[in-house]
Order: C-alpha cells, then structure tokens, then sequence
C-alpha cells in the first residue's frame, strides 16, 4: 500500500452488489471507504486542486468535488438483483457509458403461477394461473422462441424515464403514463434452462400481499396491451380463436384456464385492448417531472425511490421455478423476460432471484465483495489496485493521461501505462484554468456521494 499512496490510481473494476440495495447506495458506499482512504489520497488531491481552479462552478460545488472520488456506474441494477456492477473512478467515469450497450449475462430463478404489478417477488399479486401443466421439457421448448432476435415490452417498474420522470414513479403515485412503453428489438445470444425446480421441493415463495382491484385492472389491461406489441400476426389470430375460451379469466385474481402465447414480430392490437390502453394513457403529452412532484413533501419525494420489502408466503410453494442463464444485448429487462415466459407457457410467472454473472469483460467471480469492504483498506486496497492495473494495461488508450503535479508543474508517469518504465502520457491534459468538462451523458452517469 505504500507505493500506491504516492500515485494516483483510477481507472475500471466491478464490484458484487449485495441483495436489496441500489445501485446508488453502492456507489455511497464506495465514497465512504475511498475519500478517507490512503489508496485514492492522491487522486483526491488532484481532484481537489483541479476543482478549485474551475471558477465555473460553484464554491458549493468545487467544495463538494474536492472532498469526494469522482465515481460512477456503468448500468444499473435493481436493488432485488445481485452480481456484477462495473464502477469507474476518477477517469475511469467516462468509460462508463460504453458499458450500457454492452451484453450482461444473468442467471434467473423464474417461479410459475402468479404475476405481480412488477414482475417479481417484491410486488403485488394481480394474477393467478394454473401451472400443474408446465414441465421442463415445455418450458426447454419455449425458451427457444426467446433466442435470437426478439421483442420486448419494459415493465413498467422501470428506471425508463417519459417526460424526465421514471416509470415506477408514475406508478407509485398512482399517474397514468403520458405514453405507452414502446417495444424494443433486442438479441439474445444465449437462453438456456441451468436446473428445474419441481413444485414443493425448492425454496422460493409466492407473494404474501395482494394487489388492490383497481390495480389488478391495470395490470392486467397493460399486460394485454403489452402482450400485442410482442404477437406476431399467426399467434393473433389463435389469441382470437381462443377468446372464446377465455370466458372464465377474470380480471380480479382469479385463475386463468387458458393463456396466450408470446411470439416475435410486430401485430396490430384488437379494439378492446386499444381502448383500454388509451384510457390508461393521459390525454395530454405534457405532463412534466414537476408536475408529478407539485405539493409533494422530501420524504414523500424520497419514498418513491425506495423499494418496499414485502412478506412472501410462509406456505410451501406447489408451482415449479426454473433457473435460466441468459446472454442478451443492452435494454434486456428479465423480469419482462421471467413474465412473458409464463405467458408462452399459457401460465404466469414472475422473477425470485436475479444474479448479474457478466458485464462485458467483468465477472463475478473476480469482483470486489462487500466483505473486502468491510475487512478494511488493508483488504480491498491490495485487490483493487490489481484489478484498476489490469484494467490500464487491457485498455491503453483509455489510460493514457497527462498528470501534473499541481504544486510543482511536473509531469508523473502514468501507472496504468507502464509508469516504471519511465513512459509518460502525452493526450488528455488538465486545462490550464479547470479540469476538462464532462458531457451531460457523462455526468449523468457519475456520482460523487451525493443523489
């Protein structure tokens, strides 16, 4: 740790995030172990002495820059999703956004027979389906309609944002969506069933709390409207063929005798499910951010983006679950994923456990752990300053820079780029008045500790 305390080390690694927490409250955390630290001291007195010759922003501002590690993430995962969340530090940061179109590998625990408002185990109940039907090898077959190019509908507890607010915030305060969420075309490299849980012998639950009726209308009004957009036009004419056989699904939590299938390619929708769509849909486009939050208190605001741990149920649960490995491109949502496969299975399903195994170039298995956190800078300082090397040393370009010592004018090699080899950087210098400015994309995508 000695040498590393006289340079200055930035650059990319990944970290395990933990069950139940943000992605933001890693990156505080993060800035609660590293701004006191020996490991980044150097980091931060160049940040510091940058930031304080920037007189664009304000005292408050360079106060605020020059006492924390410039930090940010490279894609967000849910707080009920676990694994892999790639960090950058220092310039690190403006990698980060060539990591949101990356392809992530994750490994998924999808439980049949009920659905909720958010497609996983921390929501509502809005739906129930027969699941003694689904066996392994239905299951095997329909995870063959979900590889290679496909179509999906985000869910709607979702960090999208429509009119500069997120989804699940228009949820949470019971606001219609100005607009529809648009299906995407995405690709799925790999969708692979890894085990089959027979019902009873697993250890995953059902949802304790159900969903109010008027949230158990819009769910399932979405998830129609959602269901057309992913149709191809074959599987819509056997959606009407079978309306007939439908008469007892109800929209009230009941069990549904016949469901339909999730097939590729686009469909127009049928007038029922267009005009119900509509009438979830506000009339005027307008609807603004502020809007939304007028009259709203900071501890009614600070609930929206805190997520509720709710009770599962204590019974045993008789559905079967399937643990399944999926490879697919940016914009892939699972818990879309886990529900429109209980669709394809003429069931419902929704989303136990989500464990993110790779992002590009980081796994797991290799990531920085809490517990290194938590055994202190002796522990993780060793083990990141590994990992921020093989990052430099993978990725030149991104980690050549011009250092100055700011007392003295010097130039200091870069430690990324051979450094004891006495090779100095030669792009990417510090602006004589102020550190270079950042795009929005950038900025939007770093933190330092502060929402």
């Amino acid at each position: 740790m000695a040498e590393s305390a006289s340079k200055i080390v930035e650059g990319v690694f990944a970290i395990n995030k933990p069950l139940h927490l943000s992605s933001a409250q890693v990156l505080r955390d993060l800035q609660e172990h590293f701004r006191s630290s020996v490991f980044f001291a150097p980091l931060l007195h160049r940040q510091s002495k940058q930031v304080s010759q920037d007189f664009n922003k304000s005292r408050r501002k360079r106060r605020a820059a020059g006492e924390n590690i410039k930090i940010g993430h490279g894609g967000t995962l849910d707080p009920q999703a676990t694994g892999v969340l790639v960090v950058g530090v220092g310039k690190g940061t403006k990698q980060m956004n060539s990591f949101l179109g990356c392809t992530k590998t994750y490994e998924t625990t999808v439980l049949f027979g009920r659905s909720t408002d958010t497609y996983d185990v921390a929501g509502k109940v809005t739906a129930w389906a027969l699941h003694s039907h689904v066996t392994r090898a239905l299951v095997e077959e329909k995870l063959a309609s979900f590889r290679g190019k496909i179509k999906q509908v985000p869910p709607i507890y979702s960090a999208l944002k429509i009119n500069g607010m997120k989804a699940y915030e228009y949820a949470r305060t019971g606001k219609a969506l100005p607009r529809e969420l648009q299906s995407r075309d995405l690709e799925v490299e790999q969708c692979e069933m890894v085990e089959w849980l027979e019902g009873g012998t697993h250890e995953y639950r059902w949802p304790a709390t159900e969903a109010s009726e008027e949230l158990k209308q819009v769910a399932t009004t979405m998830m129609s409207a959602a269901q057309d957009k992913t149709q191809g036009p074959e599987s819509l004419q056997k959606r009407k063929r079978s309306d007939t056989m439908n008469e007892d699904e109800t929209n009230n939590g009941s069990i549904v005798k016949k469901q339909r299938t999730v097939s590729k390619g686009p469909s127009s929708m049928s007038g029922d499910a267009e005009s119900k769509r509509k009438s979830l849909i506000q009339e005027s486009s307008q609807t603004s951010y502020t809007l939304i939050h007028d009259g709203m208190t900071a501890d009614e605001k600070a609930k929206l983006h805190t997520h509720e741990l709710r009770p599962l149920s204590s019974e045993v649960c008789p559905a079967p679950a399937a643990r399944i490995r999926v490879t697919a491109s940016s914009g892939f949502y699972v818990r879309s994923f886990a529900h429109d496969l209980g669709m394809a299975c003429s069931s419902l399903a929704l989303m136990a456990t989500l464990f993110r195994s790779r992002q590009a170039e980081f796994d797991a298995k290799s990531a920085l752990t809490y517990q290194d956190l938590e055994s202190g800078e002796n522990v993780w300082g060793p083990k990141l300053q590994s990992m921020l090397e093989n990052w430099n040393a993978r990725h030149p370009e991104e980690s050549r820079t011009d250092r100055r010592d700011m007392s003295g004018g010097s130039r200091t090699p870069s430690w990324g780029q051979g450094g004891d080899h006495g090779q100095r950087a030669d792009t990417g210098m510090v602006k004589k008045n102020g550190a270079k400015r950042t795009s929005h994309r950038e900025r939007r995508n770093t933190s330092s500790g502060e929402d």
